[in-house]
C-alpha cells in the first residue's frame, strides 16, 4: 500500500513527456521569486544600463532653468527693483519662495523617479514605490501652499480647525434630528 501511494506521488511530481517536463520548466518560469532565483544563479551578466535617457535630463533641466529664474526675481524682488507697493512686494516674496519651494520638491521628486525608482526589478513593487512617491510629493506641495496663503502657521491650523469644529457640530446635530426622527418614527 505504502509503495503504490509512492508511485502514484512520483507519478505525480515527475511528468512523464519531455513535453509536459518542458510545459511545468516554462510554468515554473514564471514565478517572480524562481526569476529572481534563476537571475542570481545564472552568473554574470551584463548589468542594467545605468544612463538615463536624453528626455528626463532635459526635462530636470527645465526644473534647474526654473529655480534660476525664480531665484532671479527673488533677488529682484528683495531689491524693490519693482515700485510696488510694500504689502504686495511682501506677498510677493512669499509666493516666488513657493514657488521655488514646489519647483524643488517636484525636481526631487522626479529625479527619485528617474535615478532610483526606474531600478526596481519587481514592476508591483516600481508602481506601489511610485504611488507613494506621488503622495508623499502631493502633501509637501500642499504644504507648501497652505504656508505661502498663511501668513502664519497658527492662524492655518487655527482656521483649520475652526473650520473641522464647525463642520462637526453640523454633523452632529444632523445625526441628531436623524435619531430624533427614527424615534419618532419608532413611536408609532
Amino acid at each position: 500500500m505504502a509503495t503504490t501511494n509512492l508511485k502514484d506521488t512520483l507519478e505525480h511530481q515527475v511528468p512523464s513527456s519531455p513535453a509536459r517536463t518542458k510545459a511545468k520548466v516554462e510554468q515554473l518560469k514564471q514565478d517572480s521569486e524562481i526569476k529572481k532565483a534563476l537571475e542570481q544563479t545564472a552568473g554574470l551578466r551584463e548589468p542594467a544600463s545605468l544612463t538615463v535617457n536624453k528626455k528626463q535630463k532635459m526635462f530636470l533641466g527645465t526644473y534647474v532653468v526654473i529655480l534660476l529664474s525664480l531665484g532671479a526675481l527673488y533677488y529682484l524682488l528683495r531689491l524693490h527693483v519693482f515700485n510696488i507697493g510694500d504689502t504686495l512686494i511682501a506677498f510677493l516674496q512669499r509666493a516666488d519662495l513657493g514657488g521655488l519651494a514646489i519647483a524643488t520638491v517636484v525636481a526631487i521628486g522626479k529625479s527619485i523617479d528617474v535615478y532610483l525608482i526606474d531600478r526596481v526589478d519587481d514592476a508591483v513593487a516600481e508602481y506601489n514605490i511610485r504611488r507613494i512617491l506621488k503622495l508623499v510629493t502631493a502633501l509637501v506641495i500642499a504644504l507648501i501652499l497652505i504656508s505661502v496663503l498663511f501668513v502664519n502657521w497658527y492662524t492655518a491650523v487655527v482656521s483649520l480647525g475652526v473650520f473641522s469644529l464647525i463642520l462637526d457640530h453640523f454633523h452632529q446635530l444632523y445625526r441628531l434630528d436623524l435619531y430624533s426622527r427614527s424615534r419618532a418614527v419608532s413611536r408609532w
